[in-house]
This record gives structure tokens, sequence and C-alpha cells, in this order.
């Protein structure tokens, strides 16, 4: 369910059949190659580019996107990799504390939400930030 969550920060090259993960910062991309091989798949890190500082996980694995009646630990682990891939928090301590998931697809936004929700955890309303920027974000 981790990285049905995760997943939401990959893309699917349909040239070759894999998955990609992109970061900046490589530590993520080395958990989630183990966690592919504890699955039986093998999966690859590479830096992209000679002058960028950006790192790619490459995988064939196969994820399925079927998860209509999961556990508490299910909607738990899903909403983990859900926000390594597309959360965020204040990095300073002295700022208020707060948890935000960015997401174009707002039907994804409400189905996290309703998982937050199910597990007795508080949460805003779906919003969009930069209307002036894009009215459909």
């Amino acid at each position: 369910m981790y990285l049905l969550g995760a997943f939401h920060d990959a893309t699917l090259s349909s040239k070759h059949q894999t998955i990609r993960f992109s970061q900046s910062n490589v530590d993520w991309l080395k958990i989630l190659q183990i966690i592919f091989g504890k699955l039986g798949s093998k999966s690859w890190i590479y830096r992209e580019g000679k002058q960028r500082s950006v790192w790619v996980l490459e995988t064939a694995a196969k994820l399925i996107q079927y998860h209509p009646n999961l556990t508490k630990k299910g909607k738990v682990m899903y909403i983990r990799g859900y926000f390594d891939a597309e959360g965020g928090m204040p990095r300073s301590k002295d700022d208020f504390l707060y948890f935000q998931f960015c997401q174009k697809d707002k039907i994804d936004l409400e189905k996290v939400k309703a998982y937050l929700e199910d597990l007795e955890l508080q949460c805003g309303s779906i919003h969009n930030p930069s209307r002036k920027v894009d009215e459909n974000y």
C-alpha cells in the first residue's frame, strides 16, 4: 500500500513499460529500491544528465491500483506513501505545524482526505492555493 501511495510521484514510461520516480535526493529512491527488491522486482537508480542534480529510480514492477476496502493499516501505509510523494510540512520548528498534500487530481485528494478522516484525523478543506496562476489547480 505504501508503494501505491508513493506511485503518485512517479510516471509511467509507455515506451519501456517502466515506472520512473525522480528526486533531487537519492535517499528516498534507495528506500523504494529496497521495497521493490523485497517484492521480487528489480529496480535501478541513475543520475539523469551530467549537470543536473536529479536522480531516477526505474522499475518494471507491476503495481495494482485496486484497493476499495482497505484495512486501517492499509490506509495508514497508503497515506504514508502518498505523503512522501506529495506531502509537505514547515521546515522550521518555530512555524505552525501542519501537513499538506499537493495534487492536481481533486478526486485523488478527496480519497486521501476520506482515509485520514476514517482514521479520526481532522482535515482542513481542499482548496486551490494558486487560483490566479491556474484556475483548475
